[in-house]
């Protein structure tokens, strides 16, 4: 079979015929290639005769040096459209594919138009096993075929969802698909997994693939709403990232898309305008879906091995004195970036991926319903959601709750020597309080496990304050939202502290079994004393994974 080979057309970093070779630099994790370092071509896809451009980094490079990066178009979306987006993804290391594929939905009488499918996916990587194998491309021995990520807009981002999914489903496919085992992730912009015959959610089991939904927070075609509900029906790890003052189409080189010949129909417009500039909005979603590939196509971190430290920031950890993990004490100081301290006290850079919290959203619900506790009550039973202003527990008082709810609590108060028991369930509480001066109160876990959701603060300042003691860490868990704190003092707790977008965790004076995992600054003050085996370790894998 007669190859077809690029047209070398350099529009990016050309010294004569030679492109230059550029280190790359550090923009934070991973390293960044310049943007002038970017090279395009235009291909061929040889197994339909698909046009598509190719950009990567045009750089002295080691074999196999750079991932596969195959970006799916939205619906009637030319390609040329991605180029800023392609560019700024290829930054991290990829070989960064973007194809035009056309095709007729409906009628026979329809126009051929800009539908990109399934097999997509097998023909790019079957084009770059044939580029990385030939010496005339610029992409001879550069290119690692065994591994493929794939990024997405809209139509196409929902076609790599069920790519992911391996199930071929009209119009994104036809006939049958065979996902390739070099399938590594998936990131997909303004997508979601709603059927507008059925009104209802397609289920795709993603389970083994991570993914992430990128979303912008005015999108007014697929909302926010769409995509939340559509990632809590993924499976294994995931993570929802919100655009802010992204729309639609904030993706593209530009919001308003003209129809390109020879597709005569033209992208349909988003009616609602962002409010971030086109430029900050591809520089945003570009480098989070690089670093979400990147933490899945670079490298071998392994998702069953999370987490492997007792305690993890992804911002600033800052140890005071007298603080100990299983008998060891822990070396005092700041670290900037990803550190942690593993289960031998030992402190170091440490590279880890944090799967997003379920919702991802902490919910805000309104209620007018107050509940002073004083005395012991009939427990507070609900097998579906309920909803509270405020629960204050009195001293010495007693509340339980079981059944599951979820229960929405605004406020909660957990006064001197108060008991609150709780059954399995979840709790979504916006602001939780134990702050008294001397004798503490008590957090009883009856059932597992309990999954306790804060979404603005949790506060515990209190002599012999106990949550959990003695029992199994994945019993309970502690999920920081979005903008929450955590600040404890002399607490005695049996569990998990996790969160990925979190303010700030301030501990002191505490005994922890457990381990504290968290997207934010983290400060370990004096006299801590952290418990957290291979065993604890191996059973809350699952816990994060799937919280």
């Amino acid at each position: 079979m007669k190859r077809i080979r690029f047209h070398f057309v350099k529009l990016l970093l050309v010294l004569g015929n030679l492109a230059a070779i550029i280190p790359a630099i550090s923009l934070g994790a991973p390293p960044l290639f310049p943007l002038e370092a970017i090279q395009y071509e235009p291909l061929i896809l040889q197994n339909r005769g698909d046009q598509a451009d190719v950009y990567f980094p045009a750089v002295s490079a080691d074999q196999d040096a750079f991932q596969i990066v195959a970006v799916l178009q939205g619906a009637l979306i030319d390609k040329k459209f991605y180029s800023i987006f392609a560019s700024q993804l290829a930054r991290f290391g990829f070989v960064v594919v973007v194809p035009n594929h056309f095709q007729i939905l409906g009628p026979p009488v329809n126009p051929l138009a800009l539908f990109t499918d399934q097999r997509v996916v097998n023909d790019v990587l079957a084009q770059m096993v044939l580029e990385d194998s030939n010496p005339d491309s610029p992409l001879f021995r550069i290119v690692d075929t065994t591994r493929l990520g794939l990024a997405g807009h809209s139509f196409g981002g929902v076609m790599g969802l069920f790519a992911i999914g391996g199930r071929c489903t009209p119009p994104f496919c036809f006939g049958v698909f065979q996902r390739p085992k070099a399938l590594r992730a998936g990131a997909f912009y303004g997508t979601n997994a709603f059927d507008l015959t059925t009104g209802s959610f397609i289920d795709v089991n993603t389970n083994g693939i991570p993914v992430a939904l990128l979303q912008g927070s005015r999108d007014g075609i697929a909302t926010l709403a769409e995509a939340q509900t559509t990632f809590e029906l993924l499976d294994g790890l995931r993570k929802l990232i919100v655009i802010d003052g992204a729309n639609h189409f904030s993706i593209t080189d530009d919001n308003n898309l003209p129809a390109i010949p020879p597709s005569v129909i033209p992208p349909v417009p988003d009616e609602v305008d962002p409010t971030i500039s086109q430029t900050d909005a591809i520089d945003q979603i570009a480098w989070e879906t690089g670093q979400f590939l990147s933490m899945h196509l670079q490298g071998e971190l392994i998702p069953g091995d999370f987490p492997t430290v007792s305690t993890f920031s992804t911002t600033k950890l800052d140890v005071s004195n007298v603080v100990f993990v299983n008998g060891r004490k822990v070396l005092t100081g700041k670290t900037v970036g990803k550190s942690g301290i593993d289960i031998d006290g030992g402190r170091g850079i440490v590279s880890q991926f944090l799967p997003d919290l379920v919702p991802a959203i902490f919910p805000q619900k309104t209620s007018n319903v107050k509940i002073n506790v004083a005395t012991q009550n009939p427990p507070i039973s609900n097998g579906t959601a309920v909803f509270f202003k405020k629960i204050e527990i009195e001293k010495n008082g007693f509340a339980r709750f079981e059944g599951g709810g979820p229960f929405h609590i605004d406020k909660l108060m957990i006064k001197k020597q108060a008991t609150l028991e709780l059954a399995a369930g979840t709790y979504f509480v916006n602001e939780l309080e134990m702050n008294m001066k001397d004798d503490g109160a008590h957090i009883s876990i009856i059932s597992e496990p309990v999954k306790l959701h804060i979404g603005k603060n949790f506060k515990v300042n209190a002599k012999e304050s106990i949550m959990n003691k003695g029992r199994d860490v994945t019993g309970f868990t502690i999920f920081l939202h979005h903008g929450s704190k955590l600040n404890a003092k002399e607490v005695d707790v049996a569990g998990l502290i996790y969160d990925t977008k979190c303010k700030k965790v301030d501990v002191e004076k505490m005994t922890i079994r457990g381990a504290i995992i968290v997207d934010c600054e983290v400060k370990l003050k004096k006299d801590l004393d952290i418990t957290y085996t291979e065993e604890d370790r191996e059973a809350v894998n699952s816990t994060i994974i799937t919280p």
